[in-house]
């Protein structure tokens, strides 16, 4: 048996999606330079980092913000969306089944 699971939903729907980003924008370039003396050391280039993984920027919260933080900010921004349709069910726990929160961390 595998670890793998399968969940099989009838009779249900996306009501809505909802997503929130960090607000500090933090740049490969910024990044190179806080690595600058690294590179030199071992003999890399700066623009190493965009050049192989492809990536500009990314987005960071600050210091006092949490992870489940961001995910309650994106769940209610999904609620708030999904309103209309939200007060049609007999109550809020059985319209809202799932909330998910994904993310990428190096944490």
């Amino acid at each position: 048996m595998n670890k793998n699971s399968v969940f099989r939903h009838q009779h249900s729907g996306i009501l809505s999606l909802a997503a929130v980003e960090a607000p500090r924008v933090v740049t490969s370039d910024w990044i190179d330079e806080q690595l600058a003396e690294t590179y030199q050391r071992n003999g890399l280039r700066p623009g190493l980092l965009a050049g192989l993984a492809g990536i500009e920027e990314r987005r960071w919260w600050d210091d006092d913000m949490s992870f489940t933080d961001d995910a309650a900010m994106a769940g209610r921004a999904a609620i708030e969306k999904a309103e209309g349709e939200v007060h049609r069910a007999i109550d809020l726990h059985r319209a809202i089944d799932l909330l998910m929160w994904e993310t990428v961390s190096v944490e």
